[in-house]
């Protein structure tokens, strides 16, 4: 019975490895991560700009590392700017967590948790309402005078 128990266990793990791996096929190049953990181990945590030059050396000026999430990094001034620049849209927003996800599955996540055009509108809002209220006028101008 137990050794039935050992074998599930031992073909889940194999599972979720082959699923771990396929998934980081997907991204750009980088160093192997381990599954659970990711390149948690091989990063400097001091220096990790010089741990990210190197890396770039090896693996080019666009690669990705797991914290143990996929983070996708660009160190060189001509990618960064195609991707924040050219291809904005795509790059903008906020990465998921579990505790955004958890104030943005309601309709209205306010203006900390919400994303792209209810964002705006939001701030929008915001923004005009506190200027009503006096937001930046400088109220001990007009005492003086």
């Amino acid at each position: 019975m137990a050794l039935s128990y050992i074998v599930v266990a031992l073909v889940c793990i194999a599972y979720y490895i082959y699923r771990y791996y396929k998934n980081v096929a997907r991204y750009p190049p980088g160093p192997t991560p381990l599954p659970f953990l990711g390149n948690l181990l091989q990063i400097d945590k001091c220096n990790t700009h010089k741990c990210f030059e190197r890396m770039s050396a090896t693996y080019g000026p666009v690669f990705t590392i797991f914290l143990p999430k996929p983070t996708v990094i660009i160190t060189k001034l001509p990618e960064i700017k195609e991707a924040l620049v050219k291809k904005g849209d795509i790059f903008a927003g906020r990465p998921s967590n579990p505790i955004d996800n958890i104030f943005t599955s309601f309709k209205n996540g306010g203006i900390i948790f919400s994303q792209n055009e209810f964002w705006r509108d939001q701030r929008r809002y915001a923004v005009h309402t506190l200027r009503n209220f006096g937001m930046g006028r400088n109220l001990m101008e007009e005492k003086v005078k």
